[in-house]
């Protein structure tokens, strides 16, 4: 049996599980995602540092927060729209098909379906949102933190309700405490946050504050906003859902019996780890780069001052007379090499790990090179074969995202809230959309095109005549002309 949500006692019950503490914990993870793939992951080092050693260590240190790897390994594993897919909509006429290439054009439906393909590699799991907005249909990204979801009782990994609603971000720096003694050096997360905490009237980072009292609900019956506690606004024409299907597309990886899929992201956790063992190697660099005054005496000298830091006094005996007063530098030897090293190693190790090439990102001043096409074809092919299941994810995506934007065209037709451009007739929704993607070409040499040719004349494959065609890209009377010269010669 489906859910009543039209019923005032379950949406409230529903509010109550979505602000309660295991649904927040569920979006702090996925929070703390989307903050390091933004380069935000200052904070979240720090974090680590200060449960490793203390506040007042981590205030001393000096830390390396700012090398971040997971914008890049993340756009490099969702590589499918980087080049733009061909679709084919058979049975349409070509008034139809101009007035969906102006349609997929208007929504941006490209742009949108990249954001998507890196919000799924980043968080295993993302939607698509397909609703009418300003005369034209709007497309927008959701990660699980944005997003709540009540599922099938029939299917747990169906979501049957999907309610959209503000998510409260300052929960993520209320778990931050212990980094308060070392705010004042601009190391704790209030910093960061740059906030206040107040939604002000112009744009800024408290903006999603302005619906976070509303909740928006969505069924494949109905559509309505309500407020914190459940009720349904006042003045809504209706709460039916024009389209009579959910207007969100998922977007996920495997589920076990459950609508969330919870496996964690090695490439976040790994970029965090790296930032402390960065941070470790640069504070080691910066406590053995320089001699250490130390003096040996019954007591430290008055008027001493001597380099940028203190002194080390290691106190005599004065009951020893034969041990005498020094004066030294003492000079550490840091085996920096081996730390560099072990740097390096571990991104190669996470990358490999991840099916990228090691040379995508590397401490060394040296690039991804290929000493043939057929080199650089075998690692295009690593990567699309790494990627077959999210092509064939994604050609599910694009059909049932043809299915809602044909759908909301059609329910906008002959309505002032539609775009001339738009306003073209019914579209067939029913209709099979067919996706091709990029597939990685043979991209040949000059010399290895001339041996491909040469062998293939003397294996008795085709004539010198088609031979010299292929190569100097002239036609056939052309051709004959060159191999009388030859001889000639």
């Amino acid at each position: 049996m489906p859910h009543n949500v039209l019923d005032l006692g379950f949406r409230k019950r529903i509010i109550e599980e979505i602000e309660s503490d295991e649904n927040k914990r569920r979006k702090a993870e996925h929070q703390k995602r989307s903050d390091v793939y933004k380069k935000k992951q200052r904070k979240y080092v720090l974090d680590m540092l200060v449960k490793e050693f203390s506040a007042s260590t981590v205030e001393d240190m000096r830390t390396c927060t700012s090398i971040n790897l997971v914008k890049r390994i993340v756009n490099e594993q969702a590589s499918i729209y980087k080049t733009e897919p061909k679709r084919e909509l058979a049975g349409i006429s070509e008034q139809q098909k101009a007035q969906l290439d102006a349609l997929y054009s208007l929504c941006g439906v490209n742009k949108k379906l990249k954001s998507l393909n890196q919000k799924y590699k980043l968080h295993d799991q993302a939607f698509l949102q397909v609703i009418p907005k300003l005369g034209s249909i709007k497309l927008r990204t959701l990660a699980p933190h944005q997003i709540d979801v009540v599922p099938s009782q029939e299917d747990p990994e169906h979501g049957e309700i999907f309610i959209v609603s503000g998510y409260d971000k300052a929960n993520i720096v209320a778990e931050m405490d212990d980094l308060e003694d070392i705010q004042g050096q601009g190391y704790g997360s209030k910093n960061q946050q740059q906030s206040d905490g107040v939604n002000e009237a112009i744009a800024d980072q408290d903006d999603w504050k302005q619906k976070s009292k509303l909740y928006a609900w969505w069924t494949d019956e109905y559509n309505f906003l309500t407020n914190s506690s459940g009720e349904i606004l006042p003045g809504q024409p209706t709460i039916e859902n024009p389209i009579k299907m959910l207007p969100f597309i998922e977007a996920s990886g495997e589920k076990d019996q459950e609508f969330w899929c919870d496996g964690g992201s090695g490439v976040v956790e790994f970029n965090l780890d790296f930032g402390v063992v960065l941070s470790d190697t640069c504070n080691t660099n910066r406590l053995q780069s320089y001699a250490q005054a130390v003096i040996s005496a019954e007591k430290l000298p008055e008027n001493i001052t001597v380099g940028p830091n203190n002194i080390l006094l290691l106190q005599l005996d004065p009951t020893r007379p034969e041990m005498k007063p020094t004066f030294e530098f003492v000079s550490p030897n840091p085996n920096m090499d081996a730390s560099l090293d072990l740097q390096d190693r571990l991104v190669s190790y996470f990358l490999t790990s991840e099916g990228i090439d090691p040379k995508t990102i590397s401490g060394k001043a040296e690039g991804e090179k290929y000493t043939s096409g057929l080199e650089r074809l075998l690692a295009m092919i690593e990567r699309f074969e790494a990627s077959q299941d999210d092509y064939d994810l994604f050609r599910g995506v694009e059909a049932k995202l043809y299915k809602l934007l044909s759908a909301w065209s059609n329910a906008m037709q002959g309505t002032d809230a539609i775009d001339p451009a738009l306003n073209g007739g019914e579209l067939p929704v029913d209709a099979q959309m067919s996706t091709q993607f990029c597939k990685p070409e043979l991209i040949k040499t000059a010399t290895e095109a001339e041996d491909s040719v040469i062998k293939r004349m003397e294996a008795g494959l085709i004539s010198k005549k088609e031979a010299i065609m292929e190569l100097r890209g002239v036609d056939e009377e052309r051709a004959l002309e060159i191999i009388n010269e030859l001889d000639e010669q």
